[in-house]
């Protein structure tokens, strides 16, 4: 399972990296018009050209600074120049030649050393993304002694460490951070996942909750970090709370409406709102497999498993290695009668993910079907090995021992389970009222049955096995009568043969072909009733286009829950509200001794405002200014240090 926790990070960091540069890029990619950033060496057109087209770039992409770039032909070996390409390299995701720009920018002679110490941050970050975090360190280290802020550059060495699996440099480094700036949430939030990842919730939830806190709820990450946490924990109400903020507050932030969907499907069991907000989360993210994970899960849980058994496959060929979803596949495959593809289908989900619980249940319970008891002994005992639930587990093992012939070891499992208030806390009773059938110890039989059917008296097992009892007492009107009943349940398991034997004798009107196979299928594509569909969509080309999907309600089995992944990012600043009806806060992460400041361009490039950030959270009033799209660029020491589109409505 390790390995599989190294990979997620990885990913987790990368999706850190990737916002990291986007919102500090702003000192290569915009610059302040008017500003004298570099040494008085370079032309003052070079100068106006190379601003404006940084302007337009972030107003209108690169289209719209081609025309100024080129107008920079004689300015190729400035400092700014070389800084420019860089940019661009970078924006084109062509790393190497990214890096190599950014390493000649720092030797050359003109910049000053706060400038140099940005350029090495971004070199370590370039280098970070091409996974040479040796060389990051390195690069994040010369920019931290060059002046670069210690808060930064400690939470991304934090993340190179990461990346390299040390997680207990790693923490050292978040907590350096927090040392630097106590209130920087984003360090706050990389050192809850470092509890969160060895299982330590209420340390983590500690950590989220300051991460949220210092972000002013103005990060929807760090908000639903927040609430994921609080969902480990089971704190449902609070957690759906968190994601319900979230969501009113970022509706077109997709991993908060894949958030939602799994809370509406696996623990509110509102199915309805989790195919809508999987809906939501879909459309946001074509390309997302979580988010067509939730879409399968909510659709299987309506019974949908023709379109569900489709989106998992959508997801599979997103993700390949997502176990769960070969898991839930598998499920669905088992239901219909496919066992061999279920068994499969959740080998394939164990080999990738060997602590992969769910795929030994699966497993256990898919040879059981196939009468197999050989094999699902095997198996229910490694779910019982890997899971932490062990009163749930240890009825499966207990029940598996019973089909194996072993009443004392089931005896003893069934006990266990009966010690944790299981989903169906019936079920160890009805079992364990079986194994002393079996042993023929009737009054220790009737007293588990009782209690078993006081607790769900239309468990068809559980009358099945009160009709084995009356036919072993001679009782045969009394076992007749629940032998039919069981098969009115729709009991679909093996009629004992004393049973059958009895119905010959006493109870001939009792038809035993009624045993239904399985659980039919209840979608909503009729032709699919024979289920050609498992065919059918095997042998489909898929695409990414969702069908209109009808919605009708069954409570054929749960399946497994997808694994959250733990996606992390960086953000020095935060504007908001944005849009905004005329007051814009800004937080940054720099020392109130540092003079930083912002300025505000208009669509056609144009300062129409400028202002200083004395506090690390300040409020501006534009209201002034007419209602359009604007550019912001924050500068810290006279050097440009973010950008971002501010909108005035």
């Amino acid at each position: 399972m390790l390995s599989m926790v190294w990979s997620c990070i990885i990913n987790y960091k990368a999706n850190f990296v990737v916002i990291f540069m986007k919102q500090l890029f702003t000192l290569f990619f915009l610059s302040l018009v008017g500003i004298k950033v570099f040494a008085s060496g370079e032309d003052s057109t070079c100068k106006k050209f190379e601003q404006l087209s940084y302007v337009f770039a972030e107003l209108n992409g690169f289209a719209g600074a081609n025309k100024y770039r080129d107008s920079m032909s004689n300015c190729q070996n400035s400092p700014s120049a070389i800084l420019s390409n860089a940019n661009i390299l970078y924006k084109e995701r062509k790393y190497v030649e990214a890096l190599a720009e950014f390493k000649a920018y720092v030797n050359h002679p003109e910049p000053e050393d706060m400038q140099k110490a940005l350029a090495y941050n971004y070199a370590g970050i370039c280098a970070a993304k091409l996974q040479q975090n040796n060389d990051a360190i390195i690069h994040y280290e010369t920019a931290e002694k060059l002046g670069f802020s210690r808060t930064i550059t400690q939470y991304n060495i934090g993340l190179a460490y990461s990346d390299m699996g040390d997680y207990a440099k790693a923490k050292v480094c978040y907590i350096n951070s927090l040392q630097s700036d106590n209130t920087y949430a984003n360090s706050w939030n990389n050192l809850g996942y470092m509890y969160e990842r060895t299982n330590d919730f209420i340390t983590a939830s500690k950590h989220y909750a300051a991460s949220y806190r210092f972000s002013n709820g103005n990060d929807p990450l760090l908000m639903l970090n927040y609430g994921k946490i609080l969902r480990k924990l089971k704190m449902y109400d609070s957690a759906l709370l968190i994601s319900k903020v979230t969501a009113d507050k970022y509706p077109n932030y997709s991993p908060v409406h894949i958030e939602l969907a799994k809370m509406y499907n696996f623990y509110t069991k509102n199915v309805e709102k989790a195919l809508h907000h999987s809906r939501l989360a879909v459309a946001l993210d074509p390309i997302s497999s979580l988010a067509y994970f939730e879409l399968a899960a909510a659709l299987s849980d309506m019974g949908q498993k023709d379109s569900a058994l489709y989106y998992y496959n959508i997801v599979v060929k997103l993700d390949p290695d997502d176990y769960a979803a070969y898991g839930n596949m598998g499920t669905i495959y088992k239901l219909h009668g496919y066992f061999d593809r279920a068994i499969e289908l959740n080998l394939k989900a164990i080999e990738i993910n060997p602590y992969f619980s769910d795929g030994y249940r699966n497993l256990g319970s898919v040879y059981k079907e196939k009468k197999d008891f050989v094999n699902s002994l095997k198996y229910s005992l490694l779910n019982y090995q890997y899971t932490n639930n062990r009163p749930e587990t240890a009825l499966g093992v207990g029940y598996a021992y019973l089909n194996y012939g072993d009443y004392p070891k089931a005896i003893h499992y069934l006990r266990e389970a009966m010690t944790g208030r299981t989903e169906h806390f019936d079920i160890p009773y009805n079992n364990m009222g079986l194994v002393y059938i079996r042993l023929n110890d009737l009054d220790s039989a009737k007293y588990y049955l009782d209690i078993a059917y006081s607790i769900n008296p239309n468990n068809s097992y559980n009358i099945h096995n009160r009709a084995l009892y009356y036919c072993k007492i001679g009782k045969y009107d009394s076992a007749c009568f629940n032998l039919e009943r069981a098969l009115d349940l729709e009991y679909n398991w093996i009629i004992d043969p004393e049973l059958e034997k009895m119905v010959g004798k006493h109870c001939s009107h009792i038809n035993l072909n009624r045993k239904i196979n399985y659980y039919g299928y209840k979608g909503h594509f009729p032709e699919f009733a024979d289920k050609s569909f498992i065919e059918r969509i095997d042998s489909l080309s898929l695409n990414f286009s969702e069908t209109k999907l009808a919605g009708d309600s069954s409570n054929i089995e749960t399946l497994n829950a997808r694994v959250d992944e733990k996606p992390t990012q960086t953000s020095l600043f935060t504007l908001y509200p944005n849009p905004t009806h005329g007051n814009l806060t800004i937080a940054h992460p720099y020392n109130t001794e540092t003079s930083v400041a912002v300025d505000l361009y208009n669509n056609n490039g144009q300062k129409v405002y400028s202002g200083i950030l004395a506090e690390k959270t300040t409020q501006l009033n534009i209201s002034f200014l007419p209602k359009g799209l604007y550019v912001a660029v924050i500068m810290e020491n006279n050097n440009v240090v973010h950008t971002e589109k501010v909108i005035l409505e």
